[in-house]
């Protein structure tokens, strides 16, 4: 069995008819590892790729500021948009680490009694100042909420508040394509 890709190879036909029912369970088992290192491997080259891109457009940034002399507002400008880069590959490592503590089953959620309108208010200002740059108005109207549970639910409020700024930077990434 190679570790890279586990597989039992076994002619069944040679087998006592006694051990068949172990070697298949070990090749069912065999083969959920397989897919398991499989869908480790796309994450990784999925995290690989989605962390090159912002890191890629902080380097350019820098590298076309530093090939000549610039004003002191330019400046600014140049290192804003890097900051604003490298917050955003902060937000992909934060949320790789996350989803990997709770994979890993090191971390689980607090459930409690959330009241959802000021964690969807906390989770907009997050946004707010991408959707300005993108020309992008964002609001919520608790008066639109459906008052049967009173605006409450059982949640853990970290990662509502983490589900609900990464849905808001997708929708913001889509709006650019609108």
């Amino acid at each position: 069995i190679r570790p890279e890709h586990p597989k039992l190879e076994v002619d069944e036909r040679t087998v006592p008819v006694e051990l068949l029912p172990m070697i298949q369970t070990t090749q069912a088992l065999l083969v959920r590892i397989d897919e398991e290192l499989a869908r480790q491997r796309r994450l990784t080259a999925d995290v690989a790729h989605d962390l090159r891109t912002p890191l890629a457009g902080v380097r350019t940034l820098l590298e076309v500021c530093l090939r000549r002399d610039r004003s002191s507002p330019e400046y600014t400008e140049t290192i804003s948009q890097a900051l604003a880069a490298l917050h955003q590959t902060s937000t992909m490592l934060d949320n790789v680490l996350t989803l990997s503590r709770l994979d890993a089953d090191a971390e689980q959620p607090h459930l409690q009694d959330v009241e959802v309108a000021p964690i969807i208010r906390s989770a907009i200002e997050a946004v707010s100042p991408q959707a300005a740059q993108r020309g992008v108005t964002i609001w919520h109207d608790p008066a639109t909420q459906d008052d049967a549970r009173s605006g409450k639910v059982q949640t853990d409020p970290t990662y509502m508040m983490k589900i609900l700024i990464n849905l808001l930077g997708l929708l913001l990434g889509f709006a650019l394509l609108a």
